[in-house]
């Protein structure tokens, strides 16, 4: 089955401060609530290999590169910031990615 490739919207300005990044949501409504949201290193990295679209399992392989986790970890972390940035408008799905 295939899967979808993420992207990021273009809604949060991003700024890395040493190992961390910091996403700040860009609205043009000044009624809504402006907020930071602090990306720890897993979730940092994440974000860095979302500068092409990227499916889950290149989320996964980039965890289990950078930080050699198990992959049942590093999907249970990939899918947990997926759907956080899903949640918050930092990342849209794409185009779905083919079988490896």
């Amino acid at each position: 089955m295939a899967s979808p490739r993420y992207r990021k919207t273009g809604a949060m300005a991003a700024r890395k401060i040493l190992d961390e990044v910091v996403l700040i949501p860009i609205r043009t409504d000044t009624r809504e609530t402006l907020g930071a949201y602090h990306l720890n290193r897993t979730a940092s990295v994440l974000w860095e290999s979302l500068e092409r679209e990227a499916s889950l399992d290149d989320l996964v392989t980039a965890l289990c590169t950078r930080f050699q986790v198990e992959a049942p970890q590093a999907r249970a972390d990939a899918e947990g910031f997926v759907q956080e940035m899903l949640r918050i408008g930092a990342l849209e799905a794409g185009a779905e990615a083919g079988p490896a």
